[in-house]
């Protein structure tokens, strides 16, 4: 093989390698129907072979009321190396009574002045 051929094969191998590279680390994200996470990963999406951060802002019942669940927890090649999430127990949302949400609808239908 001369040494041109030689290193056209070298540099096509090189942009292929790289171009997968780019494929399989390029960042995708992805919006939960939880109460506002999303993940940010690698191939495939939301489970990120390579990586994967998810922001978590979900909701969470407990006893009857319900609270987020707030944090970020970050994997590499599917395992967890940092864990902060967390229930906000300061903050739960409004509960509103069977009364509350009656007044609520009625306000809504009725016809405004």
């Amino acid at each position: 093989m001369s040494r041109k051929k030689h290193s056209v094969v070298k540099t096509v191998v090189l942009i292929v390698v790289l171009a997968v590279l780019v494929f399989f680390l390029f960042p995708r994200k992805c919006h939960l129907k939880d109460g506002g996470s999303e993940i940010i990963s690698s191939f495939p999406w939301g489970v990120g072979i390579v990586y994967s951060v998810e922001n978590r802002h979900s909701l969470h019942n407990e006893n009857g009321n319900t609270y987020y669940e707030i944090g970020t927890i970050v994997k590499i090649f599917g395992i967890e190396v940092y864990n902060d999430a967390h229930v906000d127990y300061d903050h739960p949302l409004l509960q509103l009574t069977d009364e509350e949400i009656e007044r609520v609808y009625e306000a809504i239908e009725s016809p405004s002045v």
